[in-house]
């Protein structure tokens, strides 16, 4: 009863009490999230591009799959944020941070919104901390419901031929149809979709919590476009404004294709060799911008975790014969395994 006293006046100090809308803003677009009965939620979202407002017709802002462990079956749970209290709020109108806490679970979790005077896209993300030990399996950093959300894609268009069929996801974008905005994980294995109007953009995680170790998720993206046509030029012009660098085309040769799995170091040795002297010595070719070594360098199994994905016997543990031989036909990027 002590406990729930002091949290009770912690909370009455640190939040406002004649104010419980909290926004970032800029010339482009504005998120406001509130504090209702304790818990975040975001209250609208404004367009200025396309001069429209969207107001969620629910929101449970994020969610966490937790459990007791990935190998442990009945123990997973789902919490949003209407499972936790805020307990502190700071930021202006380029950034807004969120304190809540869950004392069921023992969960700390810091909500970051940001938001740059010149972009039209604003950053999302999660600092989740706990008491004790516990897996976080899955993160929706985003997780609200538009009548207007709209999932591009119907099929995640790489499947695994293991057993259990597992698909990847692979980080394409949620759009909403009449307010234009695009919607997304700042992560290439994202998997974001739209489950009867509510978006959900996350990724699995799979890995325990440390008792006091902050965790900080991918980061969400949210952005804005002229008008509903243009939401994918816009989240286009995303992609260029974040890239690590321009645009270009890559030149490269990939083992897969004339070696698949029985590629070696003398076989790829050879290939190198074969495809500098016919194409860039005896035809004057530019050298390819990298040389690939495809499925076939690693370890595919094993008695435990650290065996997978380790260098096999057909190549120097380093590679280094392998990106020597590269680096002598001229690739500007050496080596890539994949």
């Amino acid at each position: 009863m002590k406990y729930l006293y002091l949290a009770a006046v912690a909370l009455a100090f640190c939040l406002p009490a004649d104010a419980n809308d909290f926004s970032i803003e800029n010339a482009s677009l504005r998120r406001t999230l509130t504090i209702e009965h304790g818990c975040l939620a975001t209250k609208e979202v404004e367009n200025k591009r396309a001069s429209t407002t969207a107001r969620p017709t629910a929101c449970d802002e994020f969610r966490l799959r937790i459990s007791r462990g990935t190998h442990v079956e009945g123990t997973d749970v789902w919490l949003t944020a209407a499972d936790f209290k805020a307990t502190h709020v700071s930021g202006n109108r380029t950034e807004q941070v969120f304190s809540l806490e869950n004392r069921k679970h023992g969960l700390m979790i810091d909500v970051r919104y940001e938001l740059k005077p010149q972009d039209f896209y604003a950053r999302k993300q999660l600092e989740v901390t706990a008491e004790k030990p516990v897996t976080l399996e899955r993160i929706d950093v985003e997780a609200i419901s538009f009548p207007d959300a709209t999932q591009p894609y119907t099929i995640k268009a790489i499947t695994s031929r293991a057993g259990k069929r597992w698909s990847p996801g692979l980080g394409q974008p949620l759009y909403t149809t009449n307010s234009a905005t695009f919607w997304g994980i700042e992560f290439p294995a994202a998997y974001n979709h739209v489950d009867n109007g509510k978006m959900l953009a996350g990724y699995l995680w799979g890995f325990e919590l440390k008792p006091g170790t902050p965790y900080q998720t991918k980061k969400a993206v949210m952005g804005v476009a002229d008008d509903p046509q243009s939401n994918q030029e816009a989240f286009f012009e995303y992609i260029d404004r974040v890239r690590a660098r321009p645009l270009r085309l890559q030149t490269q040769y990939n083992s897969w294709f004339n070696g698949f799995r029985n590629v070696t170091r003398e076989k790829f040795a050879t290939s190198i060799e074969t495809i500098s002297r016919k194409l860039n010595t005896e035809r004057g070719a530019k050298p390819l911008r990298a040389y690939v070594i495809d499925n076939g360098w690693q370890i595919l199994s094993g008695n435990s975790a650290e065996d997978v994905w380790q260098t096999n016997h057909k190549f120097d543990i380093d590679f280094a014969s392998s990106f020597a031989n590269a680096k002598a036909a001229g690739s500007e990027l050496g080596l890539w395994m994949s």
